[in-house]
């Protein structure tokens, strides 16, 4: 369970959504995620994954910077363009990692960026920071005015 603060009631187990092309990585963080106690789903392309995440609304996305022919700086802006995902989290995952680079990611609407290789624990513990960071977005959208 995810420690939060008493006004945020804790999401039992969040759901991430993992938008990487690469067949072997995608598992290695969809499995080590369930292990973990996410919902985790995998998707091989950004069609595949932005259709996952319209129909299911995960708390975090994580999302592979470049997905053969598209750029994940792209589908990450498509992401904050729907109103529906606006809570989720997207944490982009990439072999890109100058300053530039993460410029661009978090000028699009990333909460984070990690840059490959990197540790699976760590990757998971950011994941968690990002599924309590999109619980406060939920309970202060759906907060009375006042």
């Amino acid at each position: 369970m995810i420690a939060m603060s008493m006004d945020v009631a804790p999401v039992e187990r969040p759901l991430v959504v993992v938008i990487e092309d690469e067949p072997d990585l995608r598992q290695l963080v969809v499995f080590n995620l369930r292990a973990e106690g996410f919902e985790a789903l995998g998707a091989a392309t950004a069609g595949e994954g932005l259709a996952i995440c319209s129909m299911h609304r995960p708390a975090v996305v994580v999302l592979d910077r470049m997905l053969g022919d598209v750029d994940g700086i792209d589908i990450c802006a498509q992401l904050r363009a729907d109103e529906s995902l606006a809570d989720a989290a997207i944490l982009i995952l990439s072999a890109r990692g100058s300053v530039d680079d993460r410029r661009h990611g978090f000028d699009a609407g990333a909460d984070d960026y990690v840059v490959k290789p990197f540790v699976v624990a760590k990757l998971v513990e950011r994941v968690r920071n990002l599924a309590f960071l999109a619980a406060q977005r939920v309970a202060m959208r759906s907060a009375p005015p006042g």
